[in-house]
């Protein structure tokens, strides 16, 4: 059972926000508040008895990652229901921009340094405190990130992908996909990563291994003597599945028989020499050409 936001249908009110590949999001009202409402659709070629188990369980995975983060003191949109029969989950909308958009607006909106500052403060504060609690975020992209009106506090959003874990090389990779995020949107921002690291040791007492291990992870290779580091196109995140040349892209993967990086936010479906998913997340993966062992990574994110 899926919502129907079409004009005749009971739920006229919604508004559809956003669309990604395991998720529709809609502006609404609960309780006479202005709310947001996530539904998790189902997937067709899942069989649909197994496909409203994996959801079900996706769905109360993540109301319980965001109430965990909250009971570890960072700020998340208030969860107000978890529907399990139709699969969404709704909460607090909240006013005020992202950290994406803040970002984005240096040098044409005047934001300085002073609040570039407060606000990588805020974010390693609030990873720190994640990541002592044994929660891995999974999507720490600007977009992620809100900024709300009035008292300018960071509100953490999306936990999806999010699990728990103690270890260190899972609170690295959450970092690192941070830190690819920075990169490739907000060159112009300079040392902000460096800000949000030196937040996050004073807030982490377990700060030392996780950014060991991020050190690490950034000169892992597959072949010791000659690997290099390449980015391979991802599939277009716009399309679906059944559009894209699922074939050519993997035998692309297998040609270099190098370090492969994909960029978070797209890696799903698998094969007998490499395993990613199109739809989840996926960070960082080394390719052997020999025998497509997956020489880093204990975690792919399945979904």
């Amino acid at each position: 059972m899926e919502i129907d936001p079409k004009p005749d249908s009971e739920n006229a009110a919604l508004v559809l926000v956003k669309q990604g590949a395991e998720a529709r999001v809609f502006e609404s009202v609960f309780a006479g508040k202005r709310s947001i409402i996530k539904e998790r659709f189902s997937k067709k070629y899942r069989h649909p008895a197994l496909d409203s188990k994996l959801t079900l369980k996706r769905l109360n995975a993540e109301a319980r990652c965001m109430t965990k983060a909250r009971r570890l003191g960072v700020l998340t949109p208030v969860l107000y229901a978890v529907d399990p029969v139709i699969h969404t989950l709704t909460f607090e909308y909240v006013e005020g921009p992202s950290v994406k958009d803040v970002f984005l607006g240096i040098g044409s909106t005047g934001v300085f340094q002073e609040r570039l500052t407060d606000i990588a403060t805020q974010i390693g504060d609030a990873i720190g405190k994640l990541h002592d609690g044994g929660l891995v975020h999974g999507d720490l992209t600007t977009s992620n990130m809100l900024i709300r009106n009035g008292t300018n506090k960071l509100v953490l959003i999306d936990f999806g992908l999010s699990f728990t874990s103690t270890l260190p090389e899972d609170k690295a990779v959450d970092l690192y996909v941070l830190e690819r995020a920075l990169i490739s949107m907000h060159s112009s921002c300079g040392n902000v990563m460096d800000l949000i690291l030196a937040a996050y040791k004073k807030s982490s007492k377990q700060w030392s291994s996780t950014l060991n291990k991020l050190a690490q992870g950034t000169a892992v290779s597959c072949d010791k003597g000659a690997a290099s580091e390449q980015w391979l196109d991802e599939p277009p995140f716009e399309k679906s599945v059944k559009d894209f040349d699922l074939m050519q892209w993997k035998k692309g993967v297998k040609d270099l028989g190098r370090v492969v990086r994909l960029k978070p936010e797209i890696v799903k479906r698998g094969s007998s020499w490499f395993s990613f998913n199109l739809a989840a997340i996926g960070i960082y993966v080394c390719v052997s050409a020999n025998n497509g062992e997956n020489v880093l990574g204990r975690k792919l994110f399945w979904t």
